[in-house]
This record gives structure tokens, C-alpha cells and sequence, in this order.
């Protein structure tokens, strides 16, 4: 396709506004490289596959591609040997796991088997489970390695947290010591150069024995190490040093797997860059509400209320165009800022959207394939060029006509502007008539009025105008196929204010000929738009009255599906009621027949009573429907504080504590808990017996003990969502057990969990104040809470 074609036409600015509904930089990437194709069987192709996944994105509504990374490149250093870093890791895991998601939920799908290249793709998606299981139980989501990583790192780290426990007692001894408060010019343990130590005055210094690493800027201060944790850092260095070799060891070991995996993980990767490409198309053209485009073998286009992707969607007036169904050259004529280019842009748009396999905004579309789309739309007067207006138009004419081939679709905007109007006119009916010699369309606009006639006498030729409405000085911007327009200069002139004499004066200098077919258009367009509004009242009122029949028929549906359902249940009813009437009855001959034997005539008689009142009891059970009343709950004025109310859904009657529009605070034993009021009831003590006497697993029972909640939370590996949400089921429970201090355990890494969690605690309702673990506590890979 012409490069400068697909400029002018703004094409790339439809790949930029599609490549937003992408998810992964790659498929954005791949969007924008977008390229229409000539081929039919590629073009049919790449729609019916869009098509696909259209009706996928209708049935369920999610686009099942998530967010994911390039991870080739980590691909190929693994095969010359090299080894991935932890956050390098996670994101190999994180295309592996955005590929087996995209597989689940296009397969459990309930339209997939009407989908086949949908379900092929993703069928064809790999696991790839041994390379997410080792990724995950090695690292972490901070993209930090992992105790459980290996048993020999687990060893390691716990040694490390003991040796690092047994220097800190140390110097805590060291400088809680009488003997060595004095020479010390802070009585704290810090750290330099990754050894502790402690702040000496200067002046002090032989008498502390050990190793200093540092001293103050002012000189008054030195860091020493203390001669007794010097062998015990040692053995901190040679087991970091042994933390190293195996933390390398454990993601050489991944690296390798994913080495053996390569190829399916690159696989996955092309079917999820594939699957978004398509899902982001498909976002698009949902969007904007596009259509399929019927192709055929004919070299023709077909629109039916067709919209420039570009403009606003609710104002942009639709066009209806047809060429190659009996001529293949359109001429359209009219006003400028009519539409005619804007008209001209959508043909073209239609065509090179179409052919990269995009769905199209219209109500119908029908086209062929075209080898190309040539077009000279714009002024591209280029002084330091030495180009006119006409020069630079020539120029691009000329390129066209030279390179032309078949199955082209040729754009002129203003063919042969910016001239002699009796040359330009002369020059353009000739153009157009070499190209009319070769099997390409020609759209071509122009306010020559030589035109028209030249449309009108030649085969192969037609006009087209855009229509224009002289009461309002507007142009409707619909494009009428048949007749040609004019430029209604005068009757502008007339209406913005020009002087009647000099509109007639102008009229004066025209020919009758030319006044005469200015009416004639005049009054056609007039007529065109009357019957236009007339067609759009008609198919107003039929769409009303197709969505009124299309309204009824659904009651009606509805209406004998329900009354098919009551039916049933009748049927089914009717059924259980003879089936327990026929098991009375025999229990009532049986138990007759059994007790009448050798009893006296009174007797019998007795218990023959006795069974016919049973049995009429039974048949009023029957009849008589049970109804039973609609709760309903109370209301803000029939509730105060102190108040006793009915809590159904814990079985238990609790105490009013505070009223909030239709929200209270409830106690109920010793749980505190919010409630609206339709949730609640005046007390009724018999529900209260009747619960007495019931096993505690047939109601809702609340006990919560303080022995049963720990006093820490434990938080590691947890991502922050997942934190927020341990974090409130944690404390309320803890206030619910009467705790007002709580820890929680976030671990030390990047200390992005903790800045997470603190700035979660500054807002939170119940948290009054917290504070990083002091040392014994945790340091900082706790936060201590209060809670209020």
C-alpha cells in the first residue's frame, strides 16, 4: 500500500487509538506495525479470526489476556549460559501464568466450540508448571530468594539470625557494662562497614580492646569493633559468603529449567502477544460499534451508514456510498466545509481497515480487494521547493497516473485546483477519462460545474453531492449519490448580508443556461431532502413499532413460560398430595382392618369415627393454603439507644448502643457489631425458647476467645492487597477478643510490605498509633499497633 496514502488518510492515528486497548507493551508495538493485506484468503482470515474474538469478548465480557512482559531476551541469556536475576524470574513466571489463564478461560468458554481458531490457540497454549513451581517456591513477590528456596539456605539463614542474636547480646552486655558506660559516648549498638560496633570516646580508646572501623567527622568519636564478637563476625561473614554461593546455586538451577523450557515459553509468549493483538481489535471495534465486512470478488464498495473512525460518533452524520455496481468513477460537487473530503478520507479509511483486518463503523459494508489506495488530498505548497498549489497537486496527479495498476482505488480532492478554471476543468475531465481506460475506482470531488455535465454524458461516470440546507446555511453532511451539488455561493452571500443589487448584478453576468440548472439543482436537493426526512420519519415509526412487536412478543414469551412453570409446580403438587392421600388411606384400612377384630359394635364404631375425622383433616390440610407474613424490619423511628431488638441473622436478641440513619451498633454478648435496620425485629422471647432446647449446630453460634487469637500477624510473602485485607479480618477480631496491642510481622526485604502496611495503619479506624519493633521485638520487620 502507498506510504503516503496511508499519511494522508490518518491511518496510523486509527493502529494508536486500537493499540490502547493492548495490555502488554508488545501487542501495543505489534498494533502499530499493522499493514493491510491484498490477499483475499489473508484478509477473510484475519476477519473471521476477529470476528471470533468479538463474540468471545460479547459472551463473556472479559478479556481474558492480563498484563505480561517480553521475556525472550531472559530466553536467550539462559541459552548462552547465563543466569536470571529474581525479579527477571517473576516476570518468566508471569508469562507463564498469563498463558495458562488465557488457555482456562477460553476453553471453559460456553461458545468456544463455535470458535475453532480460538480454541486452537488456545489448546495449543503449554503449562509449563514445573518452571512456575519452581519460580514460586524459590521467590518471593518482593523478587527476594526465598528460606524454603533449598533446605542447605534454610540452614544457612537460621545459623546467620542466631550468630547476628548472639553478637547483639554481646555488645548489649558490653554496654550495659559499669566498666565500660564511662568510656562510651552513647550507650547504643551501631553498625560500619557491615560490622557492629560501638561509639567510643576518642580519648578512650586503648581502653576498649578491639578493632575500630570508623570515627566521628569531629574526631571525637570512635567505632569500635569488641574484641569478643570479632571470631563470632567472622563466622557471620563465611556464612553470608556460604548464603551467596547457594542463593547462585538455587537460580542457576531455575535458569537451566527455563533453558529447557525456552521454547515453549517463547511459544506462549507468541500465542498471548497473538491473543492481545486480537483482543485489543476486537476492544476497538466494540467500542465503536463496527460491523463485519462482507467481502467479494468484485472490484466494488458498498457503505451503508458509514462513520469516520476519527470523529465523534454521536454527531457524525453516516454516510451511504456505492461505486462499482455500474460506474466506477464518482464525481461529488457541493459547498466547502460540505464533507466532501471527509467523505472521500472515510472511503479510503474503509479500505486499508478492512484490509488489515479491522471490523468497520457502519450499519453494512460490502467490498473487494485492492491492490492499492493512491490519493492526492491536501496543499502541499512547498515554497523552498518552488511548488504551487497547482505544482504540488500536479505532481502527486502525475505520480498516480504513472504508477497506476489495477485493482486500485484512486482519491482527488480538488482534482486540478488552484488554476485557470476553463484549463483546470479541461485538464480534469481529461485526467479522469485515462484513468476510466484501466480496472480501478475513482473518487473524486471538485467545484467544477464542467464536471457535472461530464458525469452525466460519459458511461461509467455518476454524480454525487453533499447535501446542503439553504433555510439554516448548514450542510447536513450527507452524501447523495445521483445528483450533483452546487456551491450555493449567492444564496450564502445572500443570507450572511451581501447588497440584493450586487447578488444580482452577479446573476446578471451568468449565463441563462447556468441559472437554470442552479435551480434545477436547487429544487432537486430540496426535494431529496424532504424525502429524506420522509424516509427517516417512515423508519423511525418502523423501528418503533418492530421494538414495540419485539416487546410484546417477549411478555408473551414470558407470560407462557411462566404459566407453563405454575403448571408444573401444580402437576408436581397435585402428585405429592395423592401420593401422601393414598399412603393415609392405606394406613387407615390397615390399621382398621388390624384393631376392628372381636370389638364390640360401639367400639368399632368409635374408631371408624376417629378415622373419617383424620382423614377430613387431612383432606383441609390440603386445601388450605399456608401464607405466611412478610417480615418486616423496624424503622429510625421506632428505635432508640438501649433498646432490646431481634437479630435474625445470629439467632439472639442484642442491645441497641447507637442509631445512624438506617444503620445501628449492636452488642450482642460481647460482640460488637453494625446492622441495618431491616435486619432487625422486636425481641420475641419465644424464639429465644425455642433455641433453648435445640443442638447448638442447628443455629448460628459467635464465640470468640482470646486464647484463640495470636497476638502477631504474619504477613511475609503477602502482596499489599492481600495485606490490607489480613490486616482488618486480624484486628477485629483482636478488639473483638478485647486486645489493645497487636504485631504485626511483615519481615525486613526492600521494606516495600512495610510502607505499604504504615501507610494502610495512618488511615485505618481502629489503629490509634504504631511504631517499628524495638530490638528483641522484631527490629524493623514488625510494626507494634495500638488499637483504639
Amino acid at each position: 500500500m502507498n506510504r503516503k496514502t496511508i499519511k494522508k488518510l490518518e491511518y496510523n492515528k486509527i493502529l494508536k487509538m486500537a493499540s490502547k486497548y493492548a495490555v502488554s507493551a508488545a501487542g501495543k508495538e505489534q498494533i502499530l506495525l499493522l499493514h493491510p493485506e491484498t490477499e483475499q484468503r489473508k484478509v477473510k482470515r484475519m476477519l473471521n479470526e476477529l470476528d471470533e474474538a468479538s463474540r468471545f469478548l460479547s459472551s463473556a465480557a472479559k478479556n481474558p489476556v492480563e498484563y505480561f512482559t517480553d521475556v525472550k531476551k531472559y530466553v536467550e541469556k539462559v541459552k548462552i549460559g547465563g543466569v536470571l536475576r529474581p525479579d527477571e524470574l517473576l516476570e518468566v513466571m508471569g508469562v507463564c501464568k498469563a498463558a495458562i489463564n488465557a488457555k482456562n478461560i477460553i476453553l471453559e468458554s460456553d461458545v468456544i466450540d463455535e470458535l475453532p481458531f480460538l480454541k486452537d490457540l488456545a489448546f495449543n497454549i503449554y503449562n509449563c508448571k514445573s518452571v512456575i513451581a519452581d519460580i514460586s517456591n524459590a521467590i518471593t513477590p518482593e523478587a527476594e530468594i526465598a528460606d524454603g528456596a533449598s533446605s542447605e539456605l534454610r540452614q544457612i539463614r537460621r545459623e546467620l539470625r542466631q550468630q547476628n542474636a548472639n553478637v547483639r547480646a554481646v555488645l548489649e552486655r558490653l554496654i550495659r557494662s559499669q566498666s565500660v558506660q564511662k568510656y562510651l559516648q552513647d550507650a547504643v549498638v551501631t553498625e560500619r562497614n557491615g560490622r557492629f560496633v560501638i561509639p567510643v570516646k576518642s580519648e578512650f580508646r586503648s581502653m576498649v580492646p578491639g578493632i575500630i572501623h570508623d570515627q566521628s567527622s569531629t574526631g571525637s568519636t570512635v567505632f569500635i569493633e569488641p574484641a569478643g564478637v570479632v571470631e563470632t563476625k567472622n563466622e557471620i561473614a563465611r556464612l553470608e559468603a556460604a548464603q551467596k554461593h547457594e542463593e547462585e546455586r538455587i537460580l542457576a538451577e531455575i535458569s537451566r529449567n527455563i533453558r529447557g523450557n525456552g521454547a515453549d515459553i517463547c511459544d506462549n509468549q507468541d500465542a498471548l502477544e497473538r491473543l492481545d493483538v486480537l483482543f485489543a481489535k476486537a476492544g476497538f471495534c466494540n467500542a465503536f460499534d463496527c460491523v463485519k465486512p462482507d467481502i467479494c470478488d468484485k472490484l466494488c464498495i458498498r457503505i451503508s451508514k458509514g462513520r469516520h473512525p476519527l470523529l465523534n460518533p454521536e454527531t457524525c452524520v453516516p454516510i451511504d456510498v456505492t461505486i462499482g455496481d455500474g460506474f466506477k468513477t464518482l464525481i461529488i460537487t457541493g459547498p466547502n466545509t460540505g464533507g466532501k473530503t471527509v467523505s472521500l478520507k472515510t472511503v479510503g479509511l474503509f479500505i486499508l481497515l478492512c484490509q488489515t483486518g479491522f471490523f468497520l463503523p457502519a450499519y453494512r459494508v460490502t467490498m473487494g480487494i485492492f491492490d492499492d489506495v493512491v490519493c492526492d488530498i491536501g496543499d502541499e505548497q512547498a515554497i523552498e521547493q518552488n511548488l504551487s498549489t497547482f505544482s504540488s497537486h500536479m505532481t502527486n496527479v502525475v505520480s498516480i497516473i504513472t504508477g497506476l495498476r489495477a485493482n486500485t482505488m484512486v482519491l482527488f480532492d480538488e482534482l486540478c485546483t488552484g488554476t485557470d478554471p476553463v484549463e483546470g476543468s479541461a485538464l480534469a475531465r481529461a485526467i479522469l477519462t485515462e484513468i476510466s481506460k484501466k480496472n480501478v475506482l475513482t473518487f473524486a470531488t471538485t467545484h467544477y460545474s464542467e464536471l457535472k455535465t461530464y458525469a452525466f454524458e460519459t458511461e461509467g461516470m455518476e454524480n454525487a453531492s453533499m447535501e446542503f440546507d439553504l433555510e439554516t446555511l448548514r450542510p447536513t453532511y450527507r452524501l447523495v449519490v445521483g445528483i450533483p451539488g452546487k456551491s450555493n455561493a449567492l444564496e450564502i452571500s445572500r443570507k450572511l448580508g451581501l447588497p440584493d443589487a450586487v447578488i444580482e448584478s452577479a446573476q446578471n453576468t451568468m449565463s441563462r443556461d447556468e441559472l437554470n440548472v442552479n435551480r434545477l439543482i436547487a429544487d432537486i436537493e430540496h426535494n431529496n431532502l424532504m424525502a429524506q426526512k420522509a424516509r427517516e420519519d417512515a423508519e423511525k415509526s418502523r423501528e418503533e413499532a418492530e421494538q414495540l412487536k419485539r416487546h410484546y412478543e417477549e411478555k408473551t414469551a414470558q407470560i407462557a413460560q411462566k404459566r407453563q412453570q405454575e403448571i408444573e409446580k401444580a402437576k408436581e403438587k397435585a402428585s405429592q398430595i395423592i401420593s401422601e392421600a393414598e399412603a393415609e388411606a392405606k394406613d387407615i384400612i390397615k390399621e382398621l382392618r388390624y384393631n376392628t377384630e372381636g370389638m364390640a359394635g360401639k367400639d368399632k364404631n368409635e374408631l371408624i369415627e376417629s378415622s373419617r375425622k383424620r382423614l377430613a383433616d387431612k383432606k383441609k390440610q390440603y386445601e388450605t393454603q399456608k401464607v405466611t407474613e412478610k417480615k418486616v424490619g423496624l424503622t429510625a423511628d421506632k428505635v432508640r439507644p438501649g433498646m432490646t431488638v431481634w437479630v435474625g441473622h445470629l439467632s439472639n436478641n442484642g442491645t441497641i448502643l447507637s442509631v445512624s440513619g438506617d444503620e445501628v451498633l449492636l452488642q450482642v454478648g460481647i460482640l460488637k457489631l453494625k446492622a441495618k435496620l431491616n435486619e432487625l425485629e422486636l425481641p420475641k422471647e419465644e424464639k429465644v425458647e425455642e433455641n433453648k432446647g435445640r443442638n447448638p449446630s442447628d443455629h448460628k453460634k459467635i464465640e470468640l476467645k482470646a486464647s484463640t487469637i495470636s497476638s502477631t500477624l504474619d504477613m511475609r510473602g503477602l502482596t499489599a492487597e492481600d495485606a490490607y485485607i489480613e490486616i482488618d479480618r486480624y484486628i477485629d477480631a483482636a478488639l473483638m477478643s478485647g486486645m489493645t496491642e497487636v504485631t504485626l510481622l511483615h519481615g525486613k526485604g526492600t521494606g516495600a510490605l512495610r510502607s505499604a502496611v504504615h501507610e494502610y495503619l495512618r488511615k485505618h479506624r481502629h489503629c490509634d498509633k504504631f511504631r517499628i519493633g524495638k530490638y528483641g521485638e522484631g527490629d524493623t520487620g514488625v510494626t507494634i499497633v495500638t488499637l483504639k
